[in-house]
């Protein structure tokens, strides 16, 4: 679950603003798109070099900006590199939005009994999951924060506060229950190695996390367009991918099987099979993991039995 660097923050008179590489990537396909339109047709690649030529850094150092790996280290780079592109400097860089004035998560906690305070921290997790857990490009918080990682933190506090508030509450079994599942969210979206990542307990529950081709989901890099970027990303079995998508309707399972290019089974621009995005699995997946950890962890809140 790799997500996007917390890049540097920068006072642009009087406003705190950070290179968005989100909107970098917007000009730069549109600088593609109309070179190619007069008739030029440009790699990736060699739009890379060309700016890195005009502002003299290294293509590698452009391609990461591109790919959000990494940002500049100054706002006149981020300056010279509108100039050097031909669009105003705003179309490059995004006020830095916090939990505080950004997106209204409800941190408010139920204190009416214990089980209602753990269902509260249940659906907190969840949000967490649905923005902060996911591939970098196709997560919700990607493209409404310019700073995920940081509001990801933020996040996470947030919810050892509210615990923490209610910790009075709770006895102490399961105030221990919901601090280790949150800490165990925390690692699973902070670490780059999905193969590391995964706490025991979970793999326990949902074998699926274990599997090569969940892992493959979640790290197959996206990429513009295979064709621009020279490279071939696939998973190991795409029919299964489609049956983990899928399983909730098996009566579609079959149709959507049939629309699957067996010749090219690479991952298209936006990871997309007919009529469905693999990184869907990312957050399904987990979030109904973190159903079958809550059922174990506190069966008197989370009552029904396993099929």
């Amino acid at each position: 679950m790799a997500i996007s660097k917390s890049f540097r923050s920068f006072n642009d008179g009087g406003n705190i603003v950070s290179f968005s590489h989100i909107k970098f990537r917007e000009q730069v396909k549109e600088l593609q798109d109309n070179r190619k339109n007069d008739g030029k047709k440009q790699s990736l690649d060699d739009i890379y070099i060309e700016l890195a030529e005009k502002i003299g850094i290294s293509s590698e150092s452009v391609k990461k900006w591109y790919k959000g790996d990494n940002g500049p280290g100054d706002i006149d780079l981020i300056k010279s590199l509108a100039n050097a592109m031909g669009v105003d400097y705003s179309n490059l860089i995004a006020k830095t939005e916090s939990l505080r004035n950004g997106k209204d998560f409800n941190f408010n906690i139920s204190d009416t009994s214990e089980s209602e305070i753990i269902k509260d921290m249940y659906r907190l997790m969840i949000d967490f999951i649905y923005w902060f857990i996911g591939t970098e490009q196709d997560s919700k918080a990607v493209h409404y924060f310019d700073n995920p990682q940081e509001e990801m933190h933020r996040y996470i506090l947030e919810m050892y506060r509210c615990l923490d508030v209610e910790s009075i509450s709770l006895s102490d079994q399961n105030y221990f229950n919901l601090r280790k599942t949150i800490t165990e969210l925390r690692y699973i979206a902070s670490c780059y190695s999905p193969t590391m990542n995964i706490p025991k307990d979970w793999n326990e529950v949902n074998q699926l996390l274990q599997s090569v081709d969940f892992y493959e989901s979640l790290y197959c890099y996206p990429t513009d367009t295979l064709e621009d970027i020279g490279v071939e990303e696939s998973i190991e079995d795409p029919d299964k991918l489609m049956h983990m998508l899928f399983e909730d309707m098996p009566e579609f399972d079959s149709y959507a099987l049939e629309r699957c290019d067996n010749r090219c089974q690479e991952l298209s621009s936006y990871r997309q099979f007919p009529d469905c995005a693999p990184f869907e699995i990312i957050a399904r997946e987990f979030a109904y993991t973190l159903r079958l950890i809550m059922k174990k962890r506190f069966p008197e809140v989370f009552k029904g039995d396993e099929k």
